[in-house]
C-alpha cells in the first residue's frame, strides 16, 4: 500500500479491497459528506459496508473500540435496518473501502511510512486511525455511500484462515497497544484486557499453536517496537483523554 501511495499525489485517496464492491457514486458521496462539512477536520470517511446476504446485513459502519482493546466494525453481522443512517463522527474507518485525505497521511507518517509494514496484514488500518486521531485528524461516516464487502476474513472463520493469517491477527493486537496504550488507559482497561489477553494465550496454547510465534516476534522485535512507540507519542497534539474518550462508544454527532 505504501508503494501505491508513493505513486500518487490526488488529494483523497481510497483504500479498496478486492472483495468490495462500491455502488455507484460512492466516492462522490464520501465527497460530498466532506464538502458539506468544512468545519470538520476530516482525514479520513467511511461509508455503509453491507454484506450480499438476505435480508442485507452491515459488514462495517466505522469502527469502534471497546474496553478490552478490540477493534470492531461497527454493526457487523446486524440486519440493515436504518440503525446507522445519520452521519457521524467514528473512532476509525475501515480500509476495505474508505477515503483519506492526503494531507492527514502525510501528517501521520512515521518516518515516510503511511501504513505500518510490521503489521504485514489485519489491523493495520485501526494503527492508522489511532494516528489520525492523535495528531486531531477526524474519522466521519456517510451512510449514502454504500458498498459491498464479501469479507471472509471473521472470527468465528478463524479455524479455516491460514495459519500465517492468524499469527499476524494475534501479533498485530499486541503491537497496536504496545504503539498507542498511554500509562492512564492501562489503568482504565487493565482487568477486560487482562481477560482477554488470558483467554487469547489460552486459546493459543491449547488450539492454535500455530500462533506462538507471535509472542516471540514481539519480544524479538521490542526495541524497534518501543522506539517506534516513542516517535508516535511524540508527536500526538490532542491530550490523552481525546483517544479515551472513543473506548465504548458508537459515534459522536458531526
Amino acid at each position: 500500500m505504501n508503494e501505491a501511495l508513493a505513486h500518487t499525489r490526488a488529494p483523497w485517496v481510497l483504500t479498496l479491497n478486492a472483495d468490495a464492491r462500491p455502488e455507484p457514486g460512492y466516492v462522490t458521496r464520501l465527497l460530498d459528506c466532506v464538502r458539506s462539512h468544512l468545519r470538520v477536520r476530516i482525514g479520513a470517511v467511511t461509508g455503509r459496508l453491507i454484506r450480499p446476504t438476505e435480508p442485507r446485513r452491515i459488514d462495517a459502519c466505522g469502527m469502534v473500540l471497546t474496553r478490552n482493546w478490540r477493534h470492531l466494525d461497527r454493526g457487523s453481522g446486524e440486519v440493515d435496518r436504518g440503525q446507522f443512517s445519520t452521519p457521524e463522527r467514528v473512532f476509525g474507518a475501515t480500509g476495505a473501502a474508505s477515503l483519506f485525505r492526503r494531507e492527514a497521511l502525510d501528517d501521520v507518517a512515521v518516518e515516510g511510512e503511511i501504513f505500518d509494514p510490521r503489521f504485514h496484514s489485519f489491523r493495520e488500518d485501526a494503527e492508522l486511525c489511532f494516528r489520525l486521531r492523535e495528531r486531531g485528524w477526524e474519522v466521519v461516516y456517510e451512510p449514502s455511500a454504500i458498498c459491498e464487502h464479501r469479507r471472509f476474513n471473521l472470527p468465528e472463520r478463524r479455524s479455516a484462515m491460514p495459519a500465517a493469517v492468524n499469527l499476524h491477527s494475534l501479533k498485530n493486537r499486541y503491537l497496536l497497544r504496545a504503539y498507542h496504550q498511554t500509562g492512564g488507559n492501562l489503568l482504565r482497561t487493565f482487568f477486560p484486557a487482562l481477560i482477554r489477553d488470558v483467554a487469547a494465550l489460552g486459546w493459543v496454547l491449547l488450539r492454535e499453536r500455530s500462533s506462538l510465534g507471535a509472542y516471540g516476534w514481539l519480544w524479538k522485535n521490542r526495541r524497534e517496537i518501543f522506539r517506534r512507540r516513542r516517535i508516535i507519542l511524540g508527536r500526538r497534539t490532542v491530550p490523552p483523554g481525546a483517544i479515551d474518550r472513543w473506548f465504548g462508544r458508537s459515534g459522536d454527532p458531526l
